[in-house]
């Protein structure tokens, strides 16, 4: 059981790591992580900030196609 519970707390730490690193992006407006909008320096091109949708496309769809049998 040790083994188990430690790859528990490996997972509830990463995760709550991950959704610190969402709020602070957010919160310090930090634009390397490329979530904030942005306009380019060349090309004036506007990127809208990201949605809920845009995440999903990241974490959560990735992860259906890992699981669901070919």
């Amino acid at each position: 059981m040790g083994a188990r519970r430690r790859w528990v707390t490996i997972g509830v730490l990463v995760l709550v790591g991950l959704i610190g690193l969402i709020f602070a992006e957010y919160w310090f407006n930090w634009d390397w992580t490329g979530f904030n909008e942005h306009i380019g320096p060349r090309v004036p091109q506007y990127q809208p900030t990201k949605t809920l949708w845009d995440w999903l496309q990241l974490l959560v769809i990735p992860s259906v196609h890992h699981l669901t049998p070919l």
